[in-house]
């Protein structure tokens, strides 16, 4: 812990070195190997040593030092399990805002672990629920999948990523109960032949797919859910009634 607090006087300025975030990441590795045990990852959870890392996932600056932190921080909460505690752990410490954070300003392979993160998080009914609850906190989750299928599109073609991201919306469509808001929300991109030619070749993305493109042709409107969750910076954010 000594270790990870040093270097949080260096975040914000230009003085982190190579060496300081490497001794960081050491220390990370370690931190990772305990999430992802089953006997050492619930007390490590109920340490709330993640509040302790959320910092390295928070930064804006793109230079190596602060990739690699935010690189190992997305991997030691990406080692822990999808069970429902997690789950719920993650989503009452705004996990997605620092997943989002990553996605924004991060080298196309924290892109790739914060989506995972967020793609295993909405697979489970805890995180769907989250995620669709409140159009505005649906709004930013989508629009921040539909920037990176936008770029893959046009500039950083990735399948890896391309996958997640599919599933991600497919969790999101299913999940959201009105119709017409789904369909504007979620990226139009999804049809584009790019796109499809990308997955054609893996039976479980094109599965997906048609998930999605079946949710997104239904026109049936359920009644809306409540509106009105907080939105910081184009974040989504805690609110009092969670």
């Amino acid at each position: 812990m000594q270790e990870i607090i040093a270097v949080y006087r260096l975040l914000s300025t230009p003085n982190l070195t190579q060496e300081s975030s490497n001794r960081a990441c050491n220390t990370l590795s370690l931190f990772q190997c305990i999430a992802a045990h089953p006997e050492t990852r619930e007390p490590f959870l109920r340490a709330i040593v993640p509040f302790y890392i959320y910092p390295f996932l928070n930064t804006t600056e793109k230079d190596k030092p602060h990739e690699y932190l935010r690189l190992s921080s997305l991997g030691v909460i990406g080692a822990l399990d999808n069970d429902e505690e997690t789950v719920l752990f993650l989503l009452q410490t705004q996990i997605f805002y620092h997943c989002m954070r990553c996605i924004e300003v991060g080298t196309g392979l924290s892109k790739t672990v914060a989506t995972f993160i967020m793609e295993r998080i909405l697979m489970s009914p805890e995180g769907q629920k989250y995620c669709c609850a409140f159009h505005d906190r649906f709004f930013v989750i989508t629009q921040a999948l539909t920037k990176m299928l936008d770029r893959i599109t046009t500039e950083e073609p990735s399948l890896r990523l391309l996958k997640l991201i599919v599933r991600c919306c497919m969790r999101l469509a299913e999940g959201q109960k009105d119709a017409d808001y789904r369909k504007l929300c979620l990226p139009k991109s999804l049809k584009d032949p790019k796109v499809i030619n990308l997955i054609a070749d893996d039976p479980t993305s094109m599965a997906c797919m048609r998930r999605l493109v079946q949710c997104l042709t239904t026109t049936r409107r359920a009644p809306p859910t409540d509106a009105g969750a907080e939105v910081e910076n184009g974040h989504p954010v805690k609110t009092e009634q969670e």
